[in-house]
């Protein structure tokens, strides 16, 4: 009886093993051909994507670097071979299965390289993108796991038979901790399983298809990581211990640049040069975290360099750079106002000063020369309060406070400017010729106001004697034109005449009583109620001034 059951149970046994590894076979057979048909797929995938129509070895590359053994070619659509990663051939494959049937993984004997691969294709850009491995690749699991498996087997018999003879529960003991092991990667929750072999098979599988899952979550996650880290704004450079560089963004190969295959793990000195390698340096030797200053074309970064330095992260240097340009250059503007303002009114004040010295010292004592030098005085003091008003208008704009508006008549305002202007236009016998339409405009009374009347000012102060000015309003296409023929301005001062106290003829503007703000407070205005404004002169003809509500 007990040879009896020795024997059953070592049939059983032996029965069992010989099923299980046959299944273990044709299951990672199967796990095997199912993440080579994933790779494959996956490799055209990103083939596709990055191919553009022309750049076949850069393509090719994106795979190629990865894993040298896959062959990558580009294919014309009358079957010409443009481009092998790893031998040329001159026939035609148009009649290969795998670009007869897209996206279908086909086994089959190259006569090309003298070996079977497994092959895939794709269409993209007009070209068919076909990709393919050796499959002696595809198959060295298998044999692997039917040599080993084959001397297991036998092993575990002899094994199997003495340890049955000793006691069954030690055979069985083992096998239900791995079914629970398995069980419970899958489901923390699973209860024991007791003397169950068969559940051992469905354990894998499940194993399989989570740790499969796993792996393509990981994988997204870190497409989506470095699609992320590669649009963002902010180059970004990443240094380990070893001082090399494990991680860089496009927006960093651009700004320093280098291609992202000469950097990438090697040095940082590949990178950068003189005196920010001097920094990061220091940074390393005192462990310090530092700001540089980066010049890049017409651009102006700000370098911060960070340290990594704990349990979690080998001590590393991370360098992101933000682009301060803009605040660079509102930074000169702020100086370059203040400087302006300073100046402006510096002179009339110096003036005002002069006079009335000159008037309580004695020095003027004739009637006629105080009361010229009164009326000098009085002309300085307007005009500094002058500037001192518009400084303050442009403040307020610049600020962009809302203010309350409302639907106005174009044509009102620009009547109500020329007659508060009609004796400067009488002195000067100017033709004013309106061509109005009822067009209405939603914007604040005063800003419109202070619009129609620095452009018609303008209009009138430095036109000619006997000169002509044409103001017509466009409902249609909501327009504003104020033309004039005046001195009109070079090509050359058209681009600066927006800018704060710029002046084309500073003396005429001083004796018009300009302050070289008007514009910049039209220009403000504008902006702040989306208005386009256009901008035609020439020297000596005149000048026109188109606005677009």
């Amino acid at each position: 009886m007990k040879k009896k059951y020795i024997l059953i149970n070592t049939i059983i046994l032996l029965f069992t093993m010989l099923t299980f590894l046959i299944a273990s076979f044709l299951i990672v057979d199967s796990i095997n051909k199912d993440k080579v048909k994933k790779e494959i797929t996956n490799y055209l995938y990103i083939v596709e994507n990055h191919f553009d129509g022309n750049n076949y070895e850069e393509s090719a590359n994106e795979i190629y670097l990865v894993d040298s053994s896959i062959r990558i070619t580009f294919i014309s659509p009358e079957g010409n071979v443009l481009y092998d990663s790893k031998k040329e051939s001159e026939e035609n494959h148009l009649s290969r299965p795998e670009l007869k049937n897209l996206g279908n993984i086909y086994y089959r004997y190259s006569n090309t390289l003298k070996k079977k691969m497994v092959y895939i294709a794709g269409f993209e850009n007009n070209v068919y993108i076909r990709i393919s491995m050796a499959e002696t690749l595809v198959n060295e699991v298998t044999n692997s796991l039917i040599l080993y498996g084959s001397i297991l087997l036998v092993v575990l018999s002899l094994a199997s038979i003495i340890a049955i003879v000793k006691t069954s529960n030690k055979i069985l003991k083992p096998i239900n901790d791995s079914v629970n092991s398995l069980a419970k990667i899958v489901d923390d929750d699973v209860n024991d399983y007791k003397d169950n072999i068969t559940k051992l098979e469905e354990e894998i599988e499940k194993v399989r298809s989570l740790i499969n899952s796993k792996i393509e979550t990981i994988d997204l996650e870190k497409r989506k990581l470095n699609h992320i880290i590669n649009h963002m704004e902010q180059p970004l450079v990443v240094i380990d211990k070893n001082k090399k560089i494990v991680l860089i963004n496009l927006k960093a190969c651009d700004i320093f640049e280098r291609s992202y295959e000469m950097v990438i793990n090697n040095d940082y000195s590949y990178l950068f040069s003189g005196e920010l390698i001097q920094i990061i340096n220091k940074v390393y030797e005192n462990k310090q975290e530092a700001r540089y200053l980066y010049a890049f074309k017409n651009e102006t970064y700000l370098l911060n360099i960070s340290i990594f330095d704990n349990e979690e992260f080998d001590f590393s240097i991370s360098l992101v750079a933000m682009n301060i340009t803009s605040e660079k250059k509102i930074e000169k503007m702020k100086e370059d106002f203040f400087a302006n303002a300073s100046h402006e009114l510096k002179s009339p004040l110096t003036s005002i000063i002069g006079y009335q010295q000159m008037i309580k010292e004695g020095i003027i004592t004739d009637e006629e020369e105080i009361e010229s030098a009164t009326t000098k005085t009085i002309r300085e003091a307007k005009r500094m309060n002058q500037i001192i008003i518009e400084m303050l208008e442009l403040s307020k704009l610049e600020t962009q406070i809302k203010l309350d508006k409302e639907n106005i008549l174009l044509y009102q305002i620009c009547q109500e400017v020329l007659n508060s202007y009609s004796q400067l236009i009488e002195e000067k016998n100017i033709k004013v010729e309106t061509y109005y339409t009822d067009l209405s405009i939603y914007i604040n009374r005063e800003d419109l106001y202070e619009l129609v009347k620095n452009l018609i000012e303008n209009a009138i102060k430095y036109n000619k004697k006997e000169g002509r000015i044409v103001i017509s309003i466009n409902k249609q296409n909501k327009s504003l034109i104020i033309e004039d023929s005046g001195i009109g301005i070079s090509e050359e001062d058209q681009t600066r005449v927006f800018e704060r106290f710029y002046q084309v003829d500073k003396a005429k503007s001083k004796e018009m009583g300009g302050t070289g703000l008007g514009l910049a407070i039209v220009k403000h205005i504008c902006i702040n109620n989306n208005i386009k404004i256009f901008l035609e002169s020439k020297l000596n003809k005149g000048t026109k001034f188109t606005l677009i509500f």
